[in-house]
């Protein structure tokens, strides 16, 4: 099924800008236009459970995200002298920029850079899932998942950070005889 009616009346998004619409929004504007089980596979990722999506496109990237967990935890284990392969998850195809991306996410300034680079890389991966079809069905789910990561990066905020350092440490002054 063609879509690009609805992709291209959704607005542009852009790494690192505030997301346009919020998830919500975006389901609702894909209720009409979108299959049925393409519109359940929409639901299930914006639920946090994206391993349950069925369309290629959607497996495609959870596969990227389990093969980008697993170069992590790698990094993680072998950084803290433990066996890697424990936190390793099976995953199908390949992305070789993963391990460079993983690499330079370790070497990090501060976990803000950190979160950066790996957040750049998925964005990548999802801009190379659409290619040239801008309308497709693959761009639709491309959209989706861009629209989290976006969501994701507007609540590491530094207002939000701050917000939640005065939370913690109010909640460890209550505890204190003063």
């Amino acid at each position: 099924m063609e879509y690009a009616y609805l992709l291209a009346s959704l607005p542009t998004l852009v790494f690192g800008a505030d997301p346009p619409l919020t998830t919500t929004q975006f389901a609702a504007a894909c209720e009409g236009p979108l299959a049925p089980e393409h519109l359940a596979d929409i639901r299930v990722i914006f639920a946090g459970r994206a391993d349950e999506a069925q369309y290629p496109a959607a497996r495609w990237f959870v596969a990227r995200e389990t093969q980008l967990r697993s170069a992590l935890a790698r990094a993680r284990a072998q950084r803290a002298g433990a066996d890697p392969q424990r936190f390793q998850r099976p995953f199908a195809g390949y992305d070789a920029r993963t391990d460079e991306a993983v690499a330079q996410a370790m070497a990090a300034a501060n976990p803000w850079e950190r979160t950066m680079i790996l957040e750049r890389h998925r964005w990548r991966l999802l801009d190379q899932l659409v290619g040239a079809e801008t309308f497709s069905g693959a761009a639709v789910f491309a959209y989706a998942f861009k629209l989290q990561i976006l969501e994701r990066l507007q609540g590491l905020s530094e207002a939000a950070g701050l917000a939640a350092v005065d939370d913690i440490v109010n909640s460890n002054l209550a505890g204190l005889p003063l």
